[in-house]
C-alpha cells in the first residue's frame, strides 16, 4: 500500500517541470542567438573584405607602381584596422582592354572560418569570400 501511495505522489509531482521546459526553451535561444551573431560576424568580414578591395583598388589607379604584395600588405593592413585576422587574405591584379578603355581590376579572396563550428555542418565551417573591382586607367583619351 505504502508503495503505491509513494508512486502516486511522485507521478502526480509537477516541481521540475519548469527546469525541463527552461531547458529545452534554452537551447532553441541560444542557438538563434549564436547563428545572429555569426552571421553578423560574417557579414563584418564581408564588409571589411569589400573596403580593403576598394581601397586597394584606389591604391592601384593612382599609384600604378606597386607590385602586388604592396596592395597585398595594404589590404592586410586595412583588415587589421577593423580587427579581422589577415590570414588569408590574397589579391590578384590584371590590366584589361575593353575596346580603347584599359582597366586594373583587382580581385581578393579571404577564407572565411567560423567563429562557433559547433552547430554548424562540416561544409558550412568555412567558406571563400570573392571580391573584384574593376577602375579604368585611362577613359577620354
Amino acid at each position: 500500500m505504502n508503495l503505491n501511495y509513494a508512486l502516486n505522489e511522485y507521478r502526480n509531482d509537477e516541481g521540475g517541470a519548469t527546469a525541463v521546459e527552461f531547458s529545452i526553451i534554452i537551447m532553441a535561444f541560444l542557438m538563434l542567438v549564436i547563428g545572429i551573431m555569426e552571421a553578423s560576424h560574417a557579414l563584418w568580414v564581408y564588409n571589411g573584405v569589400r573596403n580593403a578591395t576598394e581601397k586597394i583598388s584606389r591604391e592601384a589607379l593612382v599609384q600604378p607602381d606597386l607590385s602586388d604584395t604592396a596592395l597585398e600588405d595594404m589590404g592586410k593592413e586595412s583588415l587589421q584596422a577593423m580587427q579581422i585576422s589577415p590570414e588569408g587574405f590574397t589579391i590578384e591584379t590584371e590590366t584589361v582592354e575593353q575596346g580603347e578603355v584599359t582597366f586594373k581590376r583587382v580581385a581578393s579572396t579571404y577564407e572565411y572560418t567560423s567563429l562557433v563550428s559547433v552547430f554548424l555542418p562540416e561544409s558550412m565551417e568555412s567558406f571563400t569570400i570573392r571580391e573584384e573591382t574593376s577602375r579604368p586607367l585611362n577613359w577620354g583619351d
